[in-house]
């Protein structure tokens, strides 16, 4: 079965992009948390941003799946597309990881403590 190049590479990318969002964008709303009740948008972030990631391990996952699974034998164009599967599978696995090491220092840490 083909699957779409297009798919594959959201696969892959998803992950890297969604943790490099969440670190961004913690950084620039860390100032304006110290309010009260704003501390929940940096928790909105992370929620946000692990279920792209976690999209895209779905993503990756079916598209896997769809090109018959296992590990790719040979250089073919089918197990290419079952290597770009099993890739973004692998590292949307390892940036969900991220994502919720990113989270921690969030959810213990005061963001206006000097």
């Amino acid at each position: 079965m083909a699957v779409s190049t297009r798919g594959l590479w959201t696969g892959i990318l998803i992950g890297p992009v969604a943790a490099m969002f969440n670190l961004a964008l913690n950084y620039v709303i860390a100032d304006t948390t110290c309010t009260p009740g704003a501390r929940s948008l940096m928790h909105v972030v992370a929620l946000g941003c692990l279920a792209l990631t976690g999209g895209g391990f779905v993503l990756s996952w079916e598209l896997w799946r769809s090109t018959g699974g296992g590990w790719p034998s040979d250089g073919s164009e089918p197990d290419r597309s079952r290597f770009m599967g099993l890739w973004g599978t692998l590292a949307n696995l390892l940036f969900i990881f991220v994502v919720i090491a990113e989270w921690i220092p969030v959810l213990v840490l005061q963001p206006c403590q000097k």
